[in-house]
C-alpha cells in the first residue's frame, strides 16, 4: 500500500475573514498517496480554495452593487453615511500650483487632519526651498512637493516644496509623509554620499544613495525648511 500524508489547506479551522470582509473557508483536510506531491494540495483542497475565493468575489461585488444602489453599508447609520456621501461630494479636486505635462503630480499623498501633502517626482524646476520660482522646467524630474490645507470647506494650496539641493532626476517627492505640522519627503535617486543628518549635500558621488529632507511649521504656520536641522539621510 503507498504511504498517505496528510494534505492541508491553507484555511484553518477558525473563523477568519479575508481582505473582503466575507468569512473564510474552514479547514479542508483530505488524504493523500503518492500522486500529491510535497508542498501541493489535493484537488480537493485546490476546490474549497476556489470556493472560498468565489465567495470572496459575491462578497466584494455585492457591496459595490449596494453602494451603487445607494444602500446604506453594513455598519454604518444612515446619518454618517449621508454625512460620508455629502463630504464625498464636496472633495476637493487638487491639482498643482505648475501642472506640466509627466510632472507626475499624486504619485505620493499624504493626510494628516486637514492638511494633505502631494508628491510630483518628474516636476521640473531648479527652484530650491520653500515657495521658490516654479515657472522654469531646466531640472528635468528634480521633482517638488504641493502641501494643501483646509480651513472650513476651503482648501488652498500652503507652500511649494523642493529641495535644498535640487538636481535633475533626483525624484524629489517619490514619497511622502505628514504628521501634524512635521512632513518628510524622499528622494529616491539623490546622489549625495553624505550620511547621517546634515551632511555635505553638495556632491554626486554615490548614484541614486536617495535622501530624506524634512519640513515643519513655524510659529506663524507657515511651512519651511527645518534650518539648521534640514535633515539631509543617506545610508
Amino acid at each position: 500500500m503507498p504511504r498517505e500524508r496528510r494534505a492541508d489547506c491553507y484555511a484553518t479551522n477558525q473563523p477568519h475573514t479575508d481582505r473582503t470582509g466575507a468569512p473564510g473557508m474552514q479547514q479542508c483536510t483530505t488524504r493523500v498517496g503518492r500522486g500529491v506531491r510535497p508542498g501541493h494540495a489535493s484537488n480537493d483542497c485546490q476546490s474549497a480554495r476556489h470556493a472560498d475565493d468565489h465567495r470572496a468575489s459575491a462578497a466584494a461585488s455585492g457591496q459595490a452593487m449596494r453602494l451603487l444602489r445607494n444602500e446604506v453599508p453594513a455598519g454604518l447609520s444612515a446619518a454618517d453615511w449621508a454625512t460620508i456621501q455629502a463630504e464625498i461630494a464636496a472633495g476637493p479636486y487638487l491639482k498643482a500650483s505648475n501642472t506640466g505635462t509627466d510632472d507626475n503630480f499624486g504619485q505620493s499623498v499624504a493626510v494628516s487632519g486637514d492638511t494633505v501633502v502631494v508628491g510630483a517626482p518628474a516636476e521640473a524646476s531648479n527652484a530650491t526651498g520653500v515657495n521658490g520660482n516654479q515657472a522654469n522646467n531646466s531640472a528635468y524630474a528634480a521633482g517638488a512637493v504641493y502641501v494643501f490645507v483646509r480651513s472650513g470647506a476651503t482648501w488652498s494650496q500652503q507652500a511649494y516644496l523642493k529641495a535644498s539641493n535640487t538636481e535633475a532626476n533626483d525624484g524629489f517627492g517619490f514619497s511622502v509623509g505628514v504628521a501634524g505640522g512635521t512632513i518628510v519627503v524622499g528622494a529616491w535617486l539623490e546622489d549625495s554620499s553624505a550620511t547621517g543628518i546634515n551632511g555635505d549635500q553638495s556632491n554626486n558621488a554615490a548614484w541614486a544613495s536617495g535622501t530624506a529632507y524634512l519640513f515643519g511649521s513655524d510659529t506663524a504656520g507657515d511651512i519651511k525648511a527645518f534650518l539648521p536641522l534640514v535633515m539631509h539621510v543617506a545610508p
